[in-house]
């Protein structure tokens, strides 16, 4: 008789993350590549005792143009990469916002 696995979920965390280039293409025209994630990481425990991670995208948005044609809220964005730890509360938030505004994704946290 085969063992019936039991999966136990040890909690779960939420992150934000933010990542802006300005890339130069070939024909030397800079291009805004910018992506925003609220992303679930869970934690389970099987019923041998080993810890499981796996990380689970809820939401994305991508943005990838010309610089001449960028946004102007994403001036104010830093290039590079950015992960925030949230609450639970503080993600659904965000989640239901993005929703109806791509800006309030972007912006998170933008000034701080």
């Amino acid at each position: 008789m085969d063992k019936k696995e039991i999966d136990y979920l040890l909690g779960n965390e939420y992150l934000y993350t933010r990542t802006k280039s300005i890339i130069k293409e070939r024909n030397k025209e800079e291009i805004l590549f910018l992506h925003a994630a609220l992303i679930i990481k869970k934690y389970r425990m099987d019923s041998d005792s080993k810890i499981f991670k796996s990380m689970k995208p809820i939401y994305s948005e991508l943005i990838e143009l010309p610089i001449s044609k960028m946004p102007e809220y994403t001036k104010l964005l830093k290039v590079g990469t950015i992960g925030i730890d949230m609450k639970k509360e503080e993600f659904y938030r965000l989640l239901q916002e993005a929703k109806n505004d791509i800006e309030a994704l972007f912006t998170y946290k933008a000034l701080e």
